[in-house]
């Protein structure tokens, strides 16, 4: 075994290390899931604090889940007998955790942090950034015509991204699927994403000014007050948590502090208490919402819509649709009893197949969650394949982290199959060609597809991604899917739990791929899948049952 180990998030794990810890990941999500139950327990969490990164379980936001996977590696390996000279770790919060592990192991590995250098002032720039894009957001939405709406309305929450339609990239589809009435209900609530520059506000709003269809602003609603309630509030809410259970016997608090002292004072806070006081000024206002419907991630920004409509329309019902594939990794995604009893969760379920069913229910077996149309994902249900069609495209199918899209483009690209097929890269949405090209200047455009994945699926060999639902349409298409294993951490795979093995494969190193691409792996895909499992129709009946039951 390597003499030293590097638990930093861009150190390279041994392809044992990355192994070990995938499969310690699996065995973590409920210790994690009882240890934040013990932390909103320990300090009588409610209201507000539910918005803060230590309370959410959003395993891509905060980084205890990611500390404890790294701690509980080295647990593993000490445990087994390995011995280091140094341990390597980023910052001085997971030293503390480290040092504790290594002590109770007699072991005397060196501890080395390659950042030790300590924002003594970022509280202080948070403030400062939230002060200027909140003052720059209040004052920018002064001048864009707020419409009230006339009668009941169902509330759709959605977010706007840069050339995004508000309701046709989340429920494409939908409009056909309802009569005019019906649909004339349904009012937008987008929740932007914050611009680089306080000044980029004025293009957001002057982009959304240009629908025609009904959309609520809740930032043209808002005080100055608010805004003032808002900031305050920001600092306030993260010295609420004073009390901190151990893990494992281990003292963790360096960990939560630091997700603490990143939250206290930022924008992400501000906005997402704002999200709350909205509510209480379309109750003021005399706004009628007789349904909310949620994009359902269980993320902090969907706490404080929850927050906010309990409190002004308790008697509405808050539908929360899982419109996209759920990723096991992604622990927050399975809602828990505490957070029920917090009041921030909707109060209907509803998923895109049986297949997602148990996701919801992993830790609330009682919860009744309902199949709804699959917006997104309608047009998988249309695929047949044609065995006459030649196979000669790789697609690469990158997740939201740049970093993981970084590890899918090298080991494709070091690869021997670029001479035998046509390699296409398919963007996340967040990312542009541009910020890809900065790590592989030799890309050309024509290497990218933006067109839906539906179209080429005929004609590609295989799949390569990681944390992506395509994997899921591939599987469904009957194309092979390389995931990506991550060799900085655990490897997410979106497919474990909701298909068998035989579907897809995890890849460590580039000769993995070239061994599926092989003549001894010339039939990748022998099965197939019944899409109805994971991809409900989109018709009229259930589409309007949706939308109005």
């Amino acid at each position: 075994m390597s003499n030293s180990l590097d638990l930093r998030p861009e150190g390279e794990l041994s392809v044992e290390d990355s192994k070990a810890i995938t499969k310690i990941e699996l065995s973590l999500r409920n210790e994690y899931t009882h240890f934040i139950g013990d932390l909103v327990q320990l300090n009588k969490v409610n209201g507000l604090q539910w918005l803060l990164k230590v309370t959410c379980r959003n395993t891509y936001d905060s980084v205890i889940y990611d500390s404890m996977a790294r701690i509980a590696l080295l647990d593993y390996n000490l445990k087994n007998g390995a011995s280091y000279s140094t341990i390597l770790v980023k910052n001085l919060f997971l030293s503390e955790v480290v040092a504790q592990l290594l002590d109770r192991y007699n072991s005397k590995s060196k501890i080395i942090i390659t950042n030790n250098f300590i924002d003594h002032f970022k509280v202080v720039k948070n403030i400062c950034v939230n002060v200027i894009f909140c003052l720059a957001l209040w004052f920018v939405s002064r001048f864009f015509k707020k419409t009230k709406p006339i009668g009941s309305i169902i509330l759709l929450d959605t977010f706007f991204l840069d050339k995004d339609n508000l309701f046709d990239h989340y429920y494409p589809g939908l409009k056909e699927k309802l009569s005019a009435n019906i649909y004339n209900k349904i009012w937008a609530l987008p929740t932007f994403l914050r611009p680089k520059y306080p000044w980029g506000w004025v293009g957001i709003f002057r982009r959304i000014s240009q629908y025609q269809k009904n959309i609520i602003l809740r930032e043209s609603w808002l005080t100055i007050n608010d805004y003032f309630f808002a900031l305050k509030e920001s600092l306030i809410v993260t010295k609420k948590i004073k009390n901190f259970p151990k893990w494992r016997g281990l003292d963790v608090s360096s960990i939560i502090k630091y997700d603490l002292s990143s939250d206290q004072g930022s924008y992400s806070i501000s906005y997402k208490i704002l999200t709350y006081l909205s509510f209480k000024n379309f109750k003021k206002e005399g706004f009628e919402i007789e349904t909310i419907i949620d994009w359902y991630e269980n993320q902090t920004i969907d706490r404080a819509l929850y927050l906010g409509a309990n409190e002004n329309y308790p008697e509405t019902d808050i539908k929360g649709y899982l419109g996209f594939v759920p990723e096991s990794y992604y622990v927050g995604i399975s809602p828990t009893i505490y957070e029920k009893n917090g009041g921030v969760l909707p109060t209907k379920f509803y998923v895109m197949g049986d297949a997602y069913i148990n996701t919801i229910k992993k830790y609330m077996p009682e919860l009744k969650v309902s199949v709804a149309p699959a917006f997104r994902f309608s047009g998988i249900r249309e695929f047949k394949r044609n065995s006459n069609t030649k196979r000669n495209i790789i697609l690469l199918a990158l997740p939201y982290s740049m970093n993981e899209s970084i590890n899918i483009i090298q080991l494709v690209y070091s690869s021997n199959i670029k001479n035998k097929y046509k390699i296409l890269i398919k963007p996340h949405p967040t990312q542009s060609i541009q910020k890809i090209k900065l790590h592989f200047p030799t890309l050309k455009s024509t290497d990218f597809i933006f067109d839906k994945l539906i179209d080429i699926f005929q004609s590609v060999r295989l799949l390569v991604s990681s944390a992506s639902s395509v994997v899921m349409e591939a599987a469904i298409c009957n194309v092979h899917v390389a995931i990506v294993a991550s060799r900085n951490g655990p490897t997410i795979n979106p497919l474990t739990g909701l298909v068998d093995d035989t579907f897809w494969t995890i890849c460590y190193e580039s000769e993995d791929i070239n061994y599926l691409l092989s003549a001894k792996k010339e039939n990748l895909n022998h099965n197939t899948l019944d899409v109805n499992n994971y991809f409900e129709s989109v018709t009229k009946e259930n589409a309007l049952d949706f939308i109005s039951d």
